[in-house]
């Protein structure tokens, strides 16, 4: 009676403190959930889980693995209280997050759990904050990544044709007999494809304030022989043999800016870590794979460790090779890029012998 009279204390000492009480008899299969329990999940009193299974029906689908785990927990020997949080349906249709705490307080010679008793507490508001703080944190994290892919593109794309007018203006300061008219039509040419880059890049800026990227049928020979023009002064530099095999009007499904700047990147790198050892080669190869559209930039560069690197090979400011002005942030946006299109991109390269990166599109 005494017993009997200190467990109703208890169970109204938590009841006050908003939690309810739940003890399963496991020899019976029996539950008994006390009044705030029954509260918690919006049932009155009179309402009778008397299994359970009729409780093991109210967890969430999504929850159903763990929660069995936790139960399985909870007989373990060496664990006294476990502790859940998951979510059970309400009274209203509505799942609510509850934590859940057990411990076996029976047990039969050998060990096995005869009753667990435990108390659960509604925890619904403050779950579900923590799941909207995770996505205000996730939101403003990809707003981050957007940002430093745009101030990568800012700075990469438009060094380059600055870097070509410069240097037809040197150009034609050095040559005496230079022509002024051939010249201005060469600084037109950089001037077209300058306002081009900015218009993609004003895109960028748009795709970021909808937060949702704009996509459109793109031909890739045109895009890759623009950066061909543009970064003409680096293969003459360093007389590279470009063999491209992108037949014209081969259409691909991505966004201007990005397919601008993934093209002027790899390219950019294959010449920037040519071997010195062997006339450095650039091919581009556009083709059907497994249903998919695919391009390729092939070079016979100095290539990449793999085995060394692979792990690593698109985390920001990772360089693999001595080269000047390498920021480690080339690869890192392109695999950035390509993945904001749903792409895939795969490498292969061999040390000494050169790199193959394989770009697998969506569509």
């Amino acid at each position: 009676m005494r017993n009997k009279i200190a467990n109703n204390n208890f169970e109204m000492s938590l009841q006050s403190f908003g939690m309810g009480v739940w003890h399963w008899d496991i020899i019976m299969n029996t539950v008994f959930f006390s009044a705030e329990s029954l509260k918690i999940i919006e049932l009155e009193s009179d309402d009778i889980i008397d299994d359970w299974d009729m409780w093991y029906k109210l967890v969430h689908p999504d929850d159903l693995e763990m929660y069995s785990a936790f139960i399985l927990r909870c007989f373990d020997t060496e664990v006294s209280i476990y502790e859940h949080c998951y979510r059970v349906l309400t009274n209203s249709g509505n799942y609510k997050w509850i934590i859940d705490k057990a411990q076996v307080i029976a047990r039969d010679k050998d060990g096995k759990p005869l009753r667990v008793t435990g108390v659960y507490t509604d925890v619904y508001f403050q779950t579900e904050k923590e799941l909207e703080l995770e996505k205000i944190i996730k939101h403003h994290d990809e707003q981050n990544k957007l940002l430093l892919n745009f101030t990568h593109i800012v700075s990469h794309n438009l060094k380059s044709h600055i870097g070509n007018i410069k240097l037809l203006l040197d150009v034609h300061d050095l040559i005496k007999d230079s022509n002024p008219l051939e010249t201005l039509q060469n600084i037109r040419i950089v001037s077209n494809d300058l306002n081009d880059t900015i218009a993609h890049l004003s895109e960028v800026v748009s795709i970021q304030n909808n937060r949702s990227i704009n996509v459109k049928s793109l031909d890739l020979s045109e895009f890759l022989k623009k950066i061909l023009v543009i970064i003409a002064p680096q293969i003459n530099e360093k007389s590279v043999t470009i063999i491209n095999n992108v037949a014209i009007g081969s259409q691909v499904i991505f966004n201007p800016a990005y397919l601008e700047s993934v093209l002027l990147n790899l390219t950019t790198n294959a010449i920037k870590y040519a071997s010195p050892e062997r006339a450095p080669i650039v091919k581009f190869d556009f083709f059907i794979e497994n249903q998919k559209k695919v391009f390729t930039v092939t070079d016979n560069g100095l290539g990449i460790d793999l085995k060394k690197y692979g792990g690593v090979l698109f985390d920001i400011f990772k360089t693999f090779h001595a080269a000047d002005h390498s920021s480690g942030l080339g690869l890192h946006m392109v695999k950035n890029q390509i993945d904001a299109m749903k792409g895939k991109l795969e490498v292969n390269s061999k040390v000494g012998h050169g790199s193959c990166f394989k770009i697998i599109f969506k569509e």
